[in-house]
Parts: C-alpha cells; structure tokens; sequence
C-alpha cells in the first residue's frame, strides 16, 4: 500500500446492469445497458468493483472484486487519456482510487448489499489512506458531466455521503 499516492476516491457507475470486473477490463457490454450487449466501450481496469445480483453465476450481490492496478498501486481507469484525455490529465484523476458500481442510476437503484459494500470500502480507504471526506467523489460530479448528474445520482450521492458520517 502506497498511502502518500492516493488523494482521492471517485465512484463511477458501470452503466451496465451486469457488469464485472472482467468485462469492464475486457472493453465488454455484457447487457442492460444502452449499448448493444456485446458491443465494445473503453477498458477499464478499476481499483475496486462491486458486483450486482446480475454480474454473473459466480458472483454475489455486494460482492467486492480487487484489481489489478490495485495490487500494482497503478493507476486505474479512467486514468490519463482515458477515454479522452482533454477531461483527465490532472487530478483528481491522476492520484484517485476507482471504485466502480455494477449498474446504473437511471434504469435501477444501487442494491442495499452494494451500498453496505461501498461504505465499508470507501471507510476503509479513507482511514488507511487519510482521504478526506470532501475528496471522495462520484463520475457525474467531475469532467464534462458535472453539470448533467440526474436526480437519482444527485439523491445516491447524498444518501451515500449521510452514511458515511
């Protein structure tokens, strides 16, 4: 653990209703989502994944996946230059931990065992790594997307911020 590299931690929704760690890393669409299943999107290697009742046989509502760049202490996705590198050159994205959410706000609420999950994860890190609670984030919060959160982000992000106090 590298605690002096990590500043910041950003929630990210996967967009995909069942999604995984692999299929995120693979640049797949697994199903649920806008894009044709089976269609291609940008890799993603995040630092952590919270798996949803739909991520596949072999998984658990809630349950919590760890990444490669975790154990390395590399940077995750969306890291510098990803997808598009005008919106992620500097921090937070350069020195944040990346916690992706199996889902998507707009089609279905995060799953009670989800949310426990990302508490207790982003409690974790905040301890271990002296993250304040200011500097945890979520996606629609930052970059071009700041100003498009819709009411089921903007209500998540602050039933999320009340648990962590």
């Amino acid at each position: 653990l590298q605690p002096d590299a990590w500043h910041y931690i950003i929630v990210y929704e996967s967009g995909d209703l069942a999604a995984s760690a692999a299929s995120l890393a693979d640049g797949q669409v697994t199903g649920g989502s806008e894009l044709p299943a089976h269609s291609v999107r940008p890799k993603a290697n995040f630092h952590f994944v919270i798996d949803s009742a739909r991520s596949g046989r072999h998984t658990m509502d809630g349950q919590l996946e760890v990444g490669t760049s975790w154990l390395r202490q590399a940077s995750g996705a969306p890291y510098v230059g990803w997808p598009d590198s005008r919106y992620y050159p500097h921090p937070p994205y350069t020195d944040a931990v990346g916690v992706c959410l199996i889902g998507d706000l707009n089609r279905a609420p995060v799953s009670e065992a989800q949310h426990r999950t990302l508490v207790q994860l982003v409690r974790e890190l905040q301890r271990d790594l002296n993250v304040p609670k200011s500097h945890v984030l979520f996606q629609w919060e930052l970059g071009p997307n700041a100003t498009h959160a819709s009411n089921a982000e903007v209500a998540y992000a602050a039933n999320f911020r009340r648990s962590l106090d």
